[in-house]
């Protein structure tokens, strides 16, 4: 069994298939939507991959080549073609079309004849620097075993949904939908993974950064409150569930996942990522000082303090002339008493 040599590690999906005698024709590129890629791969529901590019550059392999992944559902191959666009230098246009000349006889059917590649993250962004060398090296390895393979995109098999969306470096594969040898990685400039919005369940609405109350020097938690609904057949999607932060990606990003609870096994295995601005941004702002509300209450105060110690001096004066009176009735009873 065959998986590419830049592969950090093999995490086995269990959804994959003979490919029956098929012909490996193409690279399909999917964009996850979302951290967490690999163990969302290994939930046996039908999806998989043969690779994920990690929001840290890691490559993992899931799939072997030889078999077939379940990237792509056969009963929604599009019959149209999208508009043409053009990033980096290169132009796109996703459909039919491109899924018909790279795919052939395999068009309706190219989870036979495929090789796909999952990439962390989310297609309204592109992978982020790392991603792309990593994508870029592991188009060119696969094409040194298999040939000129052409890369496409879900989108040229599906039009529901984005996926990869208009942030997928082509220029790097010498094109979309087009056989090359060579694969030239150019720009590298960083999109940045930032998770923003509301449209995905792990999206942030309320961060805070706190040092680990069990060692400060070690390690820092993020919580991170999602706003996402629960889902009953997946414990780690719960809302408002505490995140805890497992692993720095670079500088500016964060990883985290959902921290145990009892009884939860798995809740460490969804991880999601958070870019250091959106922490800034969604972290809770220190209410701001009203001075002059301050200064007022201040006067207040040492007003009615001042109240006080009058009332306190004018009760001191009436106990000593109660007690004056109370000698002078003493006095009064002693002498004409009896």
């Amino acid at each position: 069994m065959t998986y590419s040599s830049l592969a950090t590690r093999f995490v086995a999906a269990p959804d994959n298939w003979p490919r029956n005698g098929a012909p490996i024709r193409g690279i399909f590129i999917h964009h996850a939507e979302g951290g967490g890629t690999v163990s969302w791969l290994t939930r046996n529901d039908g999806n998989s991959s043969h690779y994920v590019v990690e929001y840290d550059g890691d490559i993992v392999a899931m799939v072997h080549e030889e078999r077939a992944a379940g990237s792509m559902n056969p009963k929604l191959t599009r019959t149209s073609d999208d508009a043409p666009y053009t990033y980096l230098g290169s132009t796109c246009r996703y459909g039919r079309t491109a899924l018909n000349r790279v795919m052939g006889a395999f068009a309706t059917n190219p989870n036979a004849a495929a090789i796909a590649i999952e990439v962390e993250g989310f297609a309204a962004v592109g992978p982020n620097a790392r991603q792309r060398a990593s994508l870029a090296r592991l188009v060119l390895d696969i094409r040194k075993r298999h040939g000129p393979l052409a890369c496409l995109g879900h989108r040229d098999q599906q039009s529901y949904k984005a996926c990869p969306g208009h942030h997928i470096p082509w220029v790097d594969y010498g094109g979309h939908g087009v056989r090359s040898e060579a694969v030239t990685i150019g720009g590298m400039e960083d999109k940045g993974v930032a998770v923003k919005g509301s449209k995905v369940p792990e999206v942030p609405t309320q961060v805070t950064l706190r040092t680990d109350p069990k060692d400060a020097s070690k390690s820092r938690f993020l919580y991170v409150y999602s706003d996402h609904r629960a889902d009953p057949g997946n414990t780690q999607l719960k809302p408002n569930r505490p995140l805890l932060l497992t692993r720095f990606i670079d500088a500016d990003t964060y990883a985290v996942a959902y921290e145990p609870a009892a009884g939860d096994t798995n809740s460490t295995s969804i991880e999601m990522f958070v870019h250091s601005e959106d922490v800034k941004a969604t972290a809770p702002v220190a209410p701001v000082v009203d001075q002059t509300k301050v200064d007022a209450l201040t006067a207040e105060l040492a007003d009615a303090r001042a109240q006080a110690s009058n009332c306190a001096t004018k009760a001191a004066a009436a106990v000593e002339e109660a007690k004056t009176a109370e000698h002078a009735l003493v006095d009064f009873i002693a002498k004409f008493g009896g």
